[in-house]
């Protein structure tokens, strides 16, 4: 595993989150597979996952995954909230190792070479509900997320007393 320090211009690279960002990669060794189709030769060569600890000019200290990638994938992986904290409290080794572990998870559930059972797929699920979580917690996005599911639920009940009413009225 590597560990790489990027600059805070995030123009340039893609795992800056925020003015500050520590990126954790997997790459014990790149996946290469070969194809050979009318006499030419492709290389397609999978990255591992990456989580990113990212400080904003604020104080919040957020820590993303983002999924491996390939060009044999096909699937459109999202990038993942794992852990947000307004108050930029130090990280505790526990913290640290279950962040490595969620890193684990996504890298394995993304990668193309690994086969999905169901236990990775179950915990690949508690990752995106966490990830839902932190991003619902945002409040702009709140207002989206909650109109955009309680608005039609109401719709919904309210459609369905009123059938249940026409019904004992006939």
């Amino acid at each position: 595993m590597s560990v790489s320090v990027y600059s805070a211009n995030y123009d340039e690279n893609n795992f800056v989150e925020g003015n500050d960002s520590i990126a954790v990669r997997i790459m014990l060794d790149y996946t290469t597979i070969r194809y050979h189709e009318n006499g030419l030769v492709t290389n397609d060569i999978e990255t591992g996952a990456t989580l990113v600890f990212a400080h904003s000019n604020v104080g919040f200290d957020t820590v993303f995954i983002h999924p491996a990638t390939s060009k044999q994938s096909g699937a459109d992986y999202k990038t993942l909230i794992v852990y947000h904290n307004q108050k930029g409290a130090r990280f505790s080794d526990r913290r640290l190792e279950k962040l490595i572990d969620e890193l684990c998870i996504y890298h394995l559930y993304t990668s193309v070479l690994i086969e999905n059972n169901f236990l990775l797929r179950f915990r690949y699920m508690l990752l995106k509900l966490k990830s839902f979580r932190w991003a619902y917690f945002d409040g702009e996005k709140k207002f989206k997320f909650s109109s955009g599911i309680y608005i039609p639920l109401v719709s919904l009940i309210v459609s369905t007393i009123a059938l249940i009413v026409a019904f004992i009225a006939l």
